[in-house]
């Protein structure tokens, strides 16, 4: 997805609208885009890809709490992933304010995250 908006020239429209103060968000794999590099098994075996809009610093990890085959070998995040510990992003909203996470929801006790 990311590839095709960059030939279209979207990358470039979402920054700007970021920059303007725009709310951008997604879920699973449209939360993917956001960051630097994020993990999926889109293609095969969990794999990184590092071709993310760079938007956040750092990775995601779609379900990596609720589904084990999603969990890094460590079973820990990645030393950039935004949103440790591990388990906590599948019900939590998140919010990032110039890279940083400022506000998190969650309608499940004891979840949420860190940044």
């Amino acid at each position: 997805m990311a590839a095709v908006w960059r030939v279209h020239g979207v990358n470039r429209l979402l920054r700007e609208s970021c920059d303007r103060g725009t709310l951008l968000c997604g879920i699973s794999a449209g939360a993917n885009c956001w960051a630097d590099a994020s993990h999926t098994d889109s293609f095969g075996p969990l794999a990184s890809l590092r071709d993310g809009l760079g938007l956040l610093p750092g990775s995601v990890c779609p379900h990596h709490g609720s589904e084990p085959g999603r969990r890094l070998p460590t079973g820990k995040p990645s030393p950039r992933e935004r949103c440790p510990p591990a388990g906590r992003w599948r019900t939590a909203g998140a919010l990032f304010t110039d890279g940083r996470l400022t506000e998190a929801v969650t309608r499940r006790p004891g979840h949420g995250c860190t940044g």
